[in-house]
């Protein structure tokens, strides 16, 4: 795999456009990431206004991996959740550029979360996926000891 730099992202200038046409592309090329196709671009960029200003008060991470200054794939980590499930964590809106998958990008990205989850406390990691999305699966198969969740235990 190519040198990919994976870093916190935050609404800054291009960066919400760069989410948006990935975003646009995934649901475009049939990835199941809770919306359907066609998307439109505000529909998209609010989204990810959303996402983003979540993330800004501490209740996720949204990650981004670079080739260079492109950004090709996204994965956020769900942090916020019910006061009984202070342990848990969630794998939210895994996407790769399509001419990108299938070089370790999502992986990678899947272990940057799973070590952010682990510096904050977290112990099970929860990640939900479409059974018919073979390619996507294979991935989070890889990564976790099941697709459906996984103990942290390093």
């Amino acid at each position: 795999m190519p040198h990919i730099a994976i870093k916190p992202l935050a609404d800054e200038p291009g960066i919400r456009g760069a989410l948006t046409e990935l975003l646009i592309e995934t649901v475009a090329s049939g990835g199941s990431v809770s919306f359907m196709h066609p998307l439109s671009s505000e529909d998209a960029d609010a989204f990810w206004q959303d996402s983003l200003g979540a993330a800004a008060r501490g209740e996720r991470f949204v990650l981004g991996a670079f080739a260079g200054n492109d950004l090709i794939a996204t994965v956020t980590l769900l942090l916020k959740l019910p006061p009984n499930q202070p342990h848990r964590a969630e794998i939210a809106k895994m996407m790769t550029r399509v001419a990108h998958r299938g070089r370790g990008v999502a992986t990678a990205l899947l272990r940057a979360a799973e070590t952010l989850a682990i510096e904050h406390g977290r112990t099970l990691l929860v990640l939900d996926t479409a059974v018919d999305d073979a390619p996507r699966r294979s991935t989070k198969s890889r990564v976790s000891s099941s697709a459906a969740s996984s103990r942290i235990t390093r």
